[in-house]
C-alpha cells in the first residue's frame, strides 16, 4: 500500500506510548484491520482501521472531550513534572486529518481507553493517491519502504553544508525524538539526544556541537531557561539554538527569540523547515563550539 510511513508511524507510536504509559495493570493491544467503505471498496484504494485499546486509568467524559484540543493538557507550565499527552494527541489528530482520515477516542474512568483512527491508502500501480503532507515524488512506489532521504525534501535541495554537522536535540517526547533523529541521520548529521534542559546544558559543556534543536516544554528545566544558561557562557554565546516546539503562537516565537534562540520551528516536524535551518547554519560546522 502507498501512504506516508513517517506520519503513520508517528501517530501510531504516540498513541501506543500513551496507552502503555497510563496502564499499570492488564495491558495494551494494537489491532489493524481493513475497513469497509460505505459506498463499496475501491479497487484503487483501501482504508485501514488502527485500534489501540488499554486497561489503564481511563478518563471521564469531560476529560475525553478535551483530549484533542490544541495546547490543552493538565500541566501547562514550560517545566512540567510529568510528560503530557494533550499536545501529542492534538498533533496526531491534525496529521490523521491531513492524510484524509479520522480519529476517535472512547474511555471510562478506571476502565481504560480505546483510540481508533482510519486512513486511506492507494494501491501500487494505480493513479489514486491519498493526501500527503510533503515530499515530491510521493507516488514512487519503490521509495516508501525506506522512508525519505534529503534529496526527496525538495527538488535539488542543497544539503552540502548539512552533512557532517553535530547536532544536539533536546526533546522529552520519545516519539518526537525518534522522528527527528531519523530525519537528521538520513542526511548525514550526527545527533545526540537528551530529554530535558538540564541534560542539554551538561551535554554542551561535555562535547562540541554545531547547533542545538531545543524543545520548549520539558521536565526539570524548560528550553527557554536552558538556552539562556548555555548562552550565558561566553564560549557558547554564538552557538545556534533553534526552537522545535508545539507552541506556535506569535508570543511563543517572541519568547523564543527573546531568550536568545536563533529561530523558532513548530511541530508537527516539517522536514523541509528543519533542513533549511540546518543549511542556514551549516557553514559553521567546521567551527564547532567545543567545551
Amino acid at each position: 500500500m502507498i501512504g506516508d510511513p513517517l506520519r503513520v508511524e508517528q501517530v501510531l507510536l504516540n498513541i501506543v506510548h500513551n496507552a502503555v504509559k497510563f496502564t499499570r495493570k492488564g495491558g495494551a493491544a494494537v489491532r489493524v484491520s481493513r475497513r469497509e467503505n460505505p459506498g463499496g471498496e475501491s479497487r484503487h484504494a483501501v482504508r485501514l482501521l488502527f485500534d489501540v485499546k488499554d486497561t489503564g486509568v481511563g478518563m471521564d467524559e469531560e476529560q475525553a472531550g478535551k483530549l484533542f484540543m490544541p495546547f490543552t493538557q493538565a500541566d501547562t507550565s514550560h517545566t512540567r513534572k510529568y510528560g503530557g499527552t494533550g499536545l501529542g494527541l492534538s498533533i496526531s489528530r491534525s496529521l490523521v486529518e491531513l492524510m484524509g482520515g479520522e480519529i476517535r477516542c472512547g474511555s471510562r474512568l478506571g476502565e481504560g481507553s480505546r483510540f481508533s483512527f482510519s486512513l486511506p491508502f492507494a494501491l501500487p500501480g494505480t493513479a489514486a493517491e491519498p493526501p500527503v503532507l510533503w515530499g515530491e515524488g510521493f507516488g514512487k512506489e519503490q521509495e516508501h519502504s525506506q522512508g525519505y532521504s534529503g534529496e526527496e525534501m525538495g527538488e535539488g535541495a542543497d544539503l552540502e553544508n548539512v552533512e557532517g554537522m553535530r547536532v544536539l536535540l533536546a526533546e522529552d517526547n520519545e516519539i518526537n525524538q525518534m522522528i527527528v533523529v531519523e530525519l537528521l541521520r538520513d542526511v548525514g548529521v550526527t545527533v545526540t539526544a537528551v530529554e530535558n534542559g538540564v541534560e542539554a546544558v551538561k551535554a554542551v559543556e561535555k562535547e562540541p556541537f554545531d547547533l542545538v534543536l531545543m524543545d520548549i516544554q520539558m521536565p526539570e528545566m524548560d528550553g527557554l531557561t536552558a538556552t539562556m544558561r548555555i548562552h550565558s557562557n561566553p564560549k557558547y554565546k554564538d552557538l545556534p539554538i533553534i526552537a522545535l516546539t508545539a507552541h506556535a503562537l506569535p508570543e511563543d516565537r517572541e519568547a523564543s527569540l527573546k531568550s536568545g534562540m536563533n529561530e523558532h520551528l513548530t511541530k508537527p516536524v516539517d522536514p523541509d523547515e528543519v533542513y533549511a535551518a540546518l543549511r542556514q547554519w551549516g557553514k559553521r560546522k567546521k567551527k564547532a563550539f567545543a567545551p
